[in-house]
């Protein structure tokens, strides 16, 4: 990993923007859809988030052993996976969970999809972001880069359900 981008992944500045995306989607979460919010409940999410960062460590974790990664940049790959579990559960995952809750039917499998679907969106920026962007569309490559991401945002999906306390059935109901 560049020096650079490993600094830019550890600034306080990133992760003032990063804490300043979860208090902002927080309030307007609890703001527009008070009800909602509350049948998940406050505790629940925060199990929920902290249940997510131990996914994202542990994925770092057996990355750093897999790829044999320094120190610094296991600490630069922990920083990405945390800020990107951050802002994908505020902006899109627990809103989702949210309002599947307010109508109950606040199920893991929503919460699983819905990170899924910012791993695909993770992936999409990652391919379009390098030298080259999405002119030198190559399948393989493409296909290497979903196969990073999105199995790593269903098993962050998963880690968020299990903290959470989401049912796994329909049958089950959200307490």
């Amino acid at each position: 990993m560049l020096p650079w981008v490993s600094a830019a992944l550890l600034s306080p500045a990133l992760a003032l923007v990063v804490l300043a995306i979860l208090l902002l989607a927080t309030a307007v979460l609890h703001l527009v859809a008070k009800e909602a919010f509350a049948k998940l409940g406050r505790p629940r999410i925060i199990r929920g988030y902290l249940a997510a960062l131990v996914v994202a460590a542990a994925i770092a974790g057996v990355g750093s052993v897999f790829f044999s990664l320094t120190p610094h940049e296991f600490i630069a790959v922990l920083a990405l996976l945390c800020y990107g579990t951050c802002v994908s559960l505020a902006v899109l995952t627990v809103p989702a969970v949210c309002m599947f809750a307010a109508r109950g039917r606040g199920y893991a499998l929503w919460a699983i999809a819905m990170t899924t679907l910012a791993g695909v969106a993770a992936a999409v920026t990652a391919y379009a972001l390098r030298p080259g962007g999405l002119e030198l569309w190559q399948e393989t490559r493409l296909l290497l880069v979903f196969l990073w991401f999105v199995p790593i945002a269903a098993l962050i999906g998963v880690g968020f359900s299990i903290g959470a306390h989401l049912p796994w059935t329909t049958r089950a109901r959200l307490e």
